[in-house]
């Protein structure tokens, strides 16, 4: 069986025991600005994208309602990063996997060219 790269990533995910979270509905995961040492990955629920506008109006980047990376790595070095922008849960509740940035780089990079599609 080949796997696609979603596949692949939850597989992983699962054999390496990554911590799972759940949130609640309306519940932030992250903030715009916010320091984070950490991935995350969406395994079940829905979540939005959104940033701040300068006159305070609410901006909706992306609806994610399948199992994806959330939190965007900037660079696999520094061990906290700025995130870009807030993630908040919008179905009843929603799971993430939760990984070390660096040595969720780390892993990706080594692993890259290892899935098909």
């Amino acid at each position: 069986m080949v796997m696609n790269r979603t596949e692949y990533l939850l597989s992983q995910m699962e054999a390496v025991h990554a911590h799972v979270i759940t949130k609640k509905r309306h519940t932030y995961l992250t903030y715009h600005g916010l320091e984070e040492t950490n991935t995350y990955i969406l395994k079940r629920g829905i979540v939005k994208n959104s940033i701040i506008l300068q006159d305070g109006r609410e901006f909706n980047l992306s609806y994610i309602a399948k199992p994806d990376v959330i939190s965007l790595l900037r660079d696999e070095i520094s061990k906290d990063t700025d995130q870009p922008f807030n993630v908040r849960v919008e179905s009843d509740t929603a799971e993430f996997y939760e990984i070390n940035r660096v040595k969720f780089g780390k892993w990706s990079i080594r692993t890259r060219g290892s899935t098909t599609t």
